[in-house]
Formats: structure tokens, C-alpha cells, sequence
């Protein structure tokens, strides 16, 4: 029995760790949506008014070249299953990843001739996304625009963003604006030399901040009420326009996103 796929958490592949570890399946289940739905006064059925997706399951089946019990424990063992969550990659799905959690471990008292399953959930944005960050830049008087080529298959948001002040006046006020979001920051005071960034953790929570030579503040303030919670790119061409008064340097990493 041979390996037929290739499976990485955290860049360690299950089937590297020992020759006997062989990947046999990946399945990917159908995406778990939530439905928000009203009903229809005096008609039977709702009405759909937002369909949301939650959650992806991954279904990842070994087979254990081991008849020993205490050895397979042993095998099982060595599967880096631990830690708050983890970055899942698999072969069916090349240059991409998925933030999961383990939702269900393997059974170490299956009869040898068993599969193993393990079943993991995503946590964060229920996508797929790149693996490489793809890096752009521009610079120049403001109004500024920066060109987002088409890639992916749904809507992708900034892995991060940093527009850096170098003019010699201080910017108070700008407006951030995609094909289909716009945010307006206000209160800004950005000295020269000081760069507003917007950063994602890994549970995908932006923080905006401050950054000169006198420390870092907090930005999250700035943003209007009314303004989108995030920028969001279309995967067709897009374009992230930044308006104000001013000299800026803009620039952005971004992660496709896939379905």
C-alpha cells in the first residue's frame, strides 16, 4: 500500500513522518450554510434573505502499514494534531490552504485492517485560500489608485495594508474605496513619516494602528460607523482607490481566495 495523496498540517506531511503513514483519501464535504429566511404574511414558504457560509468539514482516511497495536499508538502519535488551529494543505488542492481545528481524532483500538479517519473544520473565513501572499505597491499624490489583477474564484480581503504619510503635511482624513466596499477614517492625525497599517490575525480580526518614531496608537477609532467592517476584491480586475490630501505610499499583500 502506497501513499495517494499528499496531506500537510502546519507544512509537515503526514505521510513524511513515517513510510508506513499512507494518505488513501481526502474528502472535502459540502460547505455547512446558515439561512436567514422571513415568512411570507398570509403565503406558505419564506423568503431568503441571506444564505451564509459557516464552516467547511475535511475528511482525511490513512492506512497504517502496522500490525503491532502499541506501534500503531506510537504511529498515531506522531500526527501533529495539537495547538489551537492549524493550517491544512492537500494535494487536490495545490498552492492553496484552509485554517482548520481537528473535530475528530483518530481511533488508536482500530483493527489494523481499518482506515483512520480524521475530520477537521475550519475556523475563521470558511475559504480556501493562496499560500504565496501577492505583494502590490504605488505611490504618489493622493487621489491614488492601486490595480488589483483578477485571481481566485470569490472575493479576497488584505492579508495586510500600510500607507505610509511622505509628504511633509499631516493627513487627517481618508477614504479607502474597493468595487464593492468603502471605509472612511477620520481623526487620523498621520504625521509624515508615520504609516497607518491594517493587520488580520489568524482568526482573521483587523486592527488598525499607528506607527512613528513615538510609538504605535490604535486607529480602530477612526473608522466611521457607517463604513464597510472590510475591504473586500472582487476576483475579476479590481482596483483599491485612496483618497485625501496628501503623498502616500500604498501598499498592500493580499491571499486569493477559492470556493
Amino acid at each position: 500500500m502506497t501513499t495517494r495523496f499528499d496531506c500537510s498540517l502546519n507544512g509537515v506531511s503526514l505521510s513524511g513522518l513515517d513510510e508506513r503513514i499512507c494518505v488513501t483519501g481526502i474528502l472535502e464535504k459540502s460547505p455547512q450554510r446558515e439561512l436567514t429566511t422571513l415568512s411570507l404574511m398570509n403565503l406558505e414558504g419564506e423568503r431568503l434573505l441571506a444564505c451564509r457560509r459557516k464552516f467547511i468539514q475535511v475528511e482525511i482516511t490513512l492506512a497504517l502499514r502496522e500490525r503491532d497495536p502499541a506501534r500503531r499508538r506510537a504511529l498515531l502519535a506522531l500526527l501533529p494534531l495539537g495547538g489551537d488551529a492549524l493550517w491544512l494543505t492537500v494535494s487536490t488542492r495545490p498552492g492553496q490552504r484552509l485554517r482548520v481545528v481537528p473535530e475528530e481524532g483518530p481511533d488508536p483500538d482500530t483493527d489494523w485492517t481499518a482506515d483512520i479517519r480524521l475530520v477537521f473544520r475550519s475556523v475563521g473565513d470558511p475559504r480556501w485560500e493562496d499560500i504565496q501572499v501577492e505583494s502590490l505597491e504605488a505611490s504618489g499624490t493622493l487621489p491614488l489608485t492601486l490595480t488589483v489583477p483578477a485571481g481566485g474564484n470569490t472575493a479576497a480581503v488584505p492579508e495586510g495594508l500600510r500607507i505610509t504619510n511622505t509628504g511633509n503635511e499631516s493627513i487627517s482624513e481618508m477614504t479607502l474605496k474597493t468595487g464593492s466596499a468603502c471605509q472612511l477614517l477620520t481623526g487620523l492625525a498621520l504625521a509624515p513619516g508615520e504609516e497607518l497599517t491594517a493587520s488580520r490575525d489568524e482568526w482573521g480580526f483587523i486592527s488598525l494602528k499607528i506607527q512613528g518614531e513615538e510609538g504605535t496608537r490604535h486607529a480602530d477609532m477612526c473608522l466611521t460607523g457607517d463604513s464597510d467592517e472590510e475591504l473586500a476584491f472582487s476576483p475579476e480586475e479590481d482596483s483599491l482607490t485612496v483618497t485625501g490630501d496628501g503623498t502616500v505610499t500604498v501598499t498592500m499583500e493580499l491571499r486569493r481566495r477559492w470556493l
